[in-house]
């Protein structure tokens, strides 16, 4: 006896199987926006880290925080960042 299975998306009200997005605009809500970026944060700090291990390239991330924090993210422990910081405002002025 042969089976056959039909595969049906849980979600029905979604057109074409898709998760609607999120609109891109500032959250109004404090602690909704807190808590949207401490998780978008810990996404790219996940992507710096596959990249760096990827790729074998040193990953930096600075992130300025609503609540005046500076989270920072490094792939290297050996990563110095006055110096790195430094020639990199040198680096975008030379461009600008």
């Amino acid at each position: 006896m042969k089976m056959m299975f039909t595969l049906r998306s849980s979600c029905s009200e979604y057109e074409n199987n898709t998760i609607p997005r999120v609109p891109i605009k500032k959250i109004e809500n404090v602690r909704n926006r807190q808590i949207t970026f401490s998780k978008r944060r810990n996404g790219l700090v996940k992507k710096g880290y596959e990249l760096s291990v990827l790729c074998d390239v040193d990953v930096a991330l600075i992130t300025f925080s609503p609540s005046d924090r500076l989270p920072l993210f490094s792939s290297s422990t050996t990563f110095n960042y006055p110096v790195t910081l430094k020639n990199f405002i040198i680096n975008i002025q030379l461009v600008v």
